[in-house]
């Protein structure tokens, strides 16, 4: 075959490619989310990975046309995808495999490419040639960035203090440093480009009460307030924040030591949530009900118990209160529940503003939160119930 005509049907290959990009970015980006490592990923890590998957196959049009070292613009591709990835925690083996996996998808569409076209496997092997070589080099760029962020977040002088944190939230029961574990406890997990500034208006906010924040491995920033009331002053600071777009998660307030944890488990869903769709200062109030669909049993019961409080007593009164208000509920109306019930309508009624005056609120404010938490409570209070919820676990 002549030059000519071998350089017109590998223009014609890496053409047909190109217009395909776009399936190959949706692909490539699905299989690699899908992987292990990322099966649970933070939204951000999606978010990044998808950027490079779409950044890196315009670079690799460009690699499958020369045979030349693609040097800094591969490390573009490479490295931004693996330096979140190590803020993640992502081991370097998931990174890698990620990047074998968009490997496999850009031949599979080469191939296809080629078979489409009618054009001689002989023809695409230059091509095929340089994508091996595109994507070695894109694997040692990422591998030296992740290796590299890595160190550079375990030698920070912070670590120390991330790591006391760390084993209280796993557990332990001694912190070490000046702040009071007995509670109570607001919790911001904050992502910020300036967080300086954002700490410096949240402890404003928080007037004497006792501050503690660290950088967990990921860049995030986590603080605690240890306060009674100033969650809402907190969240305020945050949204008048001019420190750029942020992104936060903010808890209600928790008591004692598992409040500690109960309260960042809280912002850390809370931020996850409110940051799908851009940066946001959400509370864990704001998005309670849709915690309960990634936040498992124990959120589920932290959930009943913020929103019904002293409702979950197990006395036969208290059971009263909770059946008349879930009847309440599902008949829409004091009337027909007392039917149901096969009591007066006043008795109901009485029923209604005895529990009003538990719950510190009228039944109207938060009503959606406090039927879903009537029926959590029933559910998670069977045993026949918990047996279910742990064989689908």
């Amino acid at each position: 075959m002549q030059l000519v005509e071998r350089h017109r049907m590998t223009h014609l290959l890496t053409n047909s490619f190109a217009r395909r990009l776009g399936e190959f970015v949706d692909e490539s980006t699905r299989r690699q989310l899908a992987s292990p490592a990322l099966a649970d990923a933070d939204p951000e890590l999606q978010k990044s990975l998808a950027a490079a998957t779409a950044r890196g196959a315009e670079l690799l049009v460009g690699a499958l046309r020369a045979t030349r070292d693609p040097g800094a613009e591969t490390a573009e591709f490479g490295a931004p995808f693996a330096e979140v990835a190590a803020q993640h925690g992502v081991p370097l083996a998931g990174v890698l495999h990620c990047y074998r996996l968009s490997h496999a998808v850009a031949v599979d569409h080469l191939l296809d490419c080629a078979a489409a076209e009618g054009i001689p496997l002989a023809i695409a092997v230059e091509p095929m040639r340089n994508l091996f070589w595109h994507m070695d080099s894109m694997i040692a760029t990422g591998s030296r960035i992740y290796v590299a962020e890595r160190r550079r977040i375990n030698s920070r002088p912070e670590r120390t203090k991330y790591l006391r944190i760390k084993a209280v939230l796993d557990g332990g029961t001694e912190l070490g440093l000046p702040y009071p574990l007995d509670g109570p406890h607001v919790s911001v997990v904050l992502r910020a480009p300036q967080p300086a500034g954002v700490l410096a208006a949240i402890a404003e906010a928080a007037g004497q009460a006792p501050l503690l924040v660290t950088e967990a491995h990921d860049g995030k920033v986590l603080a605690w307030i240890a306060c009674d009331l100033c969650e809402e002053d907190v969240v305020a600071a945050l949204r008048n924040s001019r420190a750029g777009p942020i992104a936060a998660g903010v808890s209600g307030h928790e008591p004692g030591i598992e409040g500690f944890r109960a309260a960042l488990r809280k912002a850390s869903l809370a931020l996850k949530i409110g940051s799908s769709q851009g940066p946001a200062v959400t509370t864990f109030a704001d998005v309670a009900l849709e915690a309960l669909a990634v936040g498992g049993e124990e959120v589920a019961w932290e959930f009943v118990r913020n929103e019904i409080g002293a409702l979950t007593e197990p006395d036969r009164r208290t059971s009263l209160l909770r059946d008349t208000l879930s009847e309440y509920f599902a008949a829409h109306g004091a009337a027909p529940a007392a039917q149901r019930l096969g009591v007066s309508e006043r008795t109901v009624t009485y029923r209604l503003r005895h529990a009003e005056e538990i719950l510190g609120r009228p039944l109207s404010v938060r009503r959606a939160e406090l039927e879903t938490a009537l029926r959590l409570h029933r559910l998670l209070s069977s045993a026949n119930a918990r047996h279910v919820l742990a064989s689908a676990a």
